[in-house]
C-alpha cells in the first residue's frame, strides 16, 4: 500500500476516518492524501470561501494527531459531487484505498450518508474502508466474511495484506431450515443437529472448491461456520475475537452484482459499529 485517500465532510466522523487514516499511512509507509468536496451548486463567492474554511478545519484536524508528532498529507478542496468525485480524485492520484467515516442516518445534510457510501462503492474499483471507532492502534486482526464470491477471495487478500495470515478470522454464516414445530422437542434436537452436520460438510466442500478457484493459499487455515444471520454473526466474531474490523466483498454471487452493493455490506454499513473494509470484484 502505497497512497491512501481519505475523504471528509469536515465532522467528528471524518475526524476519526482522519485519525484511523493517518494509523495507516504511518504502518504502511504510505503517503496520505485528504480530500473535501464542496457542492458545485454554490455560488463562486461562497465556494471559495467554503474551500479556504474546509483547507484550515482539515489542517486543524491534522494538528491534533499527537501519535506520530506532525502529519504530512496533500490536501484537495474540490467542487462537484461527493461520491462521484471522490472517486474521480482517487483514480487520479493513483490511491490503493480510499477511508471515510461511518455514517448516521440523522436526517441531516452532510454529506457521507449511507447512499454516499454505496454509490462510492459502485463507481469505484478501489477497496473502501469506513472507519466506525476511534482507532488506539493499528488494526491487530480482521474477520472475513466469507460468501464463495471474487469479491470475497479479494476480500481475504486485503485482510491479509493489512494484519497477516496468522490474524485473519475466516468467517462464513448460513441458514438451518425451521422444524416441523409439530415435532416433539427431542425429535427436534435431533433433526436440528444432523441437519447443521450435513449443512456444514456440503459447506465445506464448498469452501475447498471455492479456494481451489480462486488461487487463494491460506496454509491451512479454517473456515469458522456459524448458523445465523451474517450482520450478527460477523458482529458476534469480531467481538469474540477482540477484532475493530469486518471485511466483506462489495458484491456476492448475484446477478445484480454489477448494480448494487451486497445487502450484508449494506446491511452492515447501518447497523455495525466495527470498522467495515469493502474489498472490490
Amino acid at each position: 500500500m502505497k497512497k491512501i485517500l481519505v475523504a471528509t465532510d469536515l465532522s467528528d466522523r471524518s475526524a476519526v476516518a482522519i485519525r484511523r487514516a493517518a494509523w495507516m499511512s504511518r504502518t504502511h509507509m504510505a503517503k496520505l492524501h485528504v480530500v473535501h468536496v464542496v457542492d458545485r451548486e454554490w455560488p463562486q463567492k461562497i465556494g471559495r470561501i467554503q474551500r479556504e474554511c474546509a483547507e484550515n478545519s482539515i489542517k486543524a484536524q491534522l494538528s491534533t494527531i499527537e501519535e506520530f508528532g506532525p502529519i504530512e498529507a496533500d490536501v484537495s478542496v474540490v467542487f462537484g459531487d461527493p461520491s462521484a468525485d471522490i472517486c474521480v480524485t482517487a483514480s487520479e492520484l493513483e490511491v490503493d484505498l480510499i477511508v471515510a467515516g461511518h455514517h448516521r442516518d440523522r436526517g441531516t445534510a452532510e454529506f457521507f450518508t449511507g447512499t454516499t457510501i454505496e454509490r462510492m462503492a459502485r463507481l469505484t474499483t478501489l477497496p473502501i474502508l469506513i472507519v466506525a471507532r476511534v482507532p488506539e492502534a493499528a488494526y491487530d486482526s480482521a474477520v472475513v466474511g466469507i460468501d464463495f464470491s471474487r469479491c470475497s477471495a479479494n476480500a481475504v487478500s486485503l485482510a491479509v495484506d493489512l494484519v497477516g495470515r496468522e490474524k485473519v478470522t475466516l468467517l462464513h454464516a448460513y441458514h438451518l431450515r425451521t422444524t416441523n414445530p409439530s415435532l416433539r422437542a427431542g425429535e427436534k434436537r435431533g433433526l436440528a443437529a444432523l441437519d447443521r452436520e450435513k449443512t456444514e460438510s456440503f459447506i465445506r466442500q464448498e469452501i475447498e472448491a471455492w479456494k481451489n478457484d480462486q488461487g487463494l493459499k491460506l496454509d491451512g487455515r479454517d473456515v469458522m461456520l456459524r448458523a445465523g444471520g451474517a450482520v450478527n454473526v460477523l458482529s458476534q466474531v469480531a467481538s469474540e475475537v477482540g477484532s475493530d474490523l469486518i471485511c466483506l466483498g462489495a458484491h456476492g454471487r448475484s446477478w445484480l452484482s454489477s448494480m448494487i452493493l451486497g445487502s450484508t455490506v449494506s446491511d452492515l454499513l447501518h447497523h455495525s459499529d466495527f470498522d467495515i473494509l469493502i474489498a472490490p470484484l
